[in-house]
Formats: C-alpha cells, structure tokens, sequence
C-alpha cells in the first residue's frame, strides 16, 4: 500500500501528528511528500492521502488562505469516489478555513470556530480538549471504534480543541 501526505505547512501541529509519517513508514508503508498540485496524475497509483492541518499560504499561517483550489478539491473528490482512502485533518481556524474547499467538494461543512466543551474535558489534559467516551456516550459504536475483536476496540478519544463539523446525508459521526 503506498501512502501520500501532503506537505505539513505549519510548525504549530501537535507532536502526535508531527511525528505520525516517522511512524506509519516503520510499519512499512512508503510515504510521499506532495508539494505538486494535486490532480488525477498525482494521485494516480495511491491508495491513501492524508492532508493533516495543510495552511493556506506556506510558512504563513494567515485566517484567509486556502489550501486547495477548487480543481484540487474535486480531483481529490474523484479520486476518493474511485477508491482512495482520504484521512483530512483540518482543525480550527486558519486550517479549518484553508481546507475549506476540500471539505466541501466532500459534502462536508466546517464551522470553522473552535469547540469546546468544558462538562467532558479530561480534568488531566489541556482545557481545550473534549473527551470521548463509551461511558460518556460521546464515543458511539462504529466498525472503526470496534476494531475487527476486543484488542483493537477503541474505549477513550481525547480531541485537543478542534472545531464541529456537519457531514453530508447519511455520513455517520461517531464522536458525538
């Protein structure tokens, strides 16, 4: 499986994600930094894209400023409907608004704020995180919080800040 990411154009992402292609190549798979547009051509022979908190303007991280245009956005669109596999990464404003374009070629809307919930935070971490749970019914059952058996079941998903999003008709949230 060969997996493409797309340049992390901001140095303010949290170590988990920094470190996160470090990690996936030691489990083997081949990762590829795209600094190309994306278009069928680019994408053409990969199976996974990841696009982890891409800004809009590189090394500037600027409230207006998109990350893909609109030709990228539907590219990519096409390429998830012949298949691929998209993990988008968009967290609050400036990356919410600069994946805008994307998120909506998807059928997905952003709120582009920031969220928060003080009532299911983890009292251990940052004030801005949100806490997912089975026992706090904000983690609900789906086959990607299931795993395949018991020990790969995920029980706890603690989210720093963020913002809401709005999939399109029958897309399934399972962080409520």
């Amino acid at each position: 499986m060969w997996l493409i990411v797309a340049e992390l154009k901001t140095t303010e992402l949290p170590p988990d994600i920094c470190r996160a292609p470090a990690d996936i190549a030691n489990d083997g798979y081949q990762i590829t930094i795209n600094e190309e547009k994306f278009t069928a051509k680019t994408l053409e022979g990969y199976a996974v894209l990841i696009v982890a908190d891409a800004a809009g303007a590189k090394g500037i991280e600027r409230f207006d400023a998109t990350a893909f245009t609109i030709e990228e956005s539907n590219a990519i669109r096409e390429w998830v409907r012949s298949g691929g596999s998209l993990l988008l990464i968009a967290g609050a404003t400036p990356y919410g608004k600069a994946a805008e374009n994307l998120a909506r070629a998807l059928g997905v809307e952003m709120s582009n704020g920031r969220t928060n919930d003080k009532s299911n935070r983890d009292t251990e971490a940052p004030l801005s995180s949100i806490l997912y749970t089975r026992e706090n019914k904000l983690l609900a059952d789906h086959f990607i919080t299931q795993g395949r058996d018991s020990t790969e079941q995920i029980n706890r998903v603690l989210a720093y800040t963020g913002q809401s999003l709005k999939g399109p008709e029958n897309s399934v949230a399972f962080l409520k």
